[in-house]
């Protein structure tokens, strides 16, 4: 569960000296994101190398949590953000981004369904397009478009990011590829 430890503005926020902990601003309240298990971090990991193979470096820029001004008061970091190369030409490098990116990748691991959701409608308020929630327990990825159109992309199928960019296209079952031989390599109770 996440800890509150005080309201300030993203401002202050931006201020803080860094730390080796992974803090947010949600509406002006610094949380600190819990400890993901390693489930979660060798997900986000395969992700990062599927997506760095299957992105134009020319035209979109992959991150890994960083950190994304979301409104004066909310500070989101997603596990990975997909940016076009053009829109990242204004961010000042002195502060937060400024906006959410094209492309915000959750890897869930111990967030609530509301938290998910909330979470998503903060993206799409700020900008972002498409909201990639990933699964690794139940292997599905959920696509929703700011639309509020939403797909649930299972291990047979080839996750796609639709009109938000047309040639990206990994398998599902390539994202969990690694979780499954682990698993099957040193198997445990669920």
């Amino acid at each position: 569960m996440a800890t509150a430890l005080a309201q300030i503005t993203v401002e202050e926020f931006e201020r803080l000296p860094e730390s080796d902990r992974h803090y947010e601003l949600v509406d002006g309240v610094i949380v600190e994101k819990e400890m993901a298990r390693a489930e979660h971090e060798i997900v986000k990991a395969t992700m990062n190398r599927l997506l760095v193979k299957a992105l134009d470096a020319d035209r979109y820029e992959l991150m890994l949590e960083a950190r994304h001004n979301l409104s004066p008061i909310t500070v989101r970091q997603p596990d990975l953000a997909i940016w076009r190369c053009e829109d990242l030409e204004t961010v000042d490098l002195n502060r937060t981004l400024g906006k959410g990116p094209l492309v915000a990748i959750e890897v869930v691991s111990s967030e609530s369904a509301a938290d998910l959701q909330y979470r998503t409608v903060q993206y799409f308020r700020a900008g972002t397009k498409l909201v990639w929630i990933v699964y690794p327990r139940t292997r599905f990825v959920v696509a929703q478009w700011s639309d509020h159109h939403a797909v649930e992309f299972g291990l047979e199928d080839a996750l796609h990011a639709g009109d938000v960019i047309p040639d990206l296209k990994i398998t599902v079952a390539s994202i969990f590829a690694r979780l499954v031989k682990m698993e099957a390599a040193h198997p445990t109770p669920r």
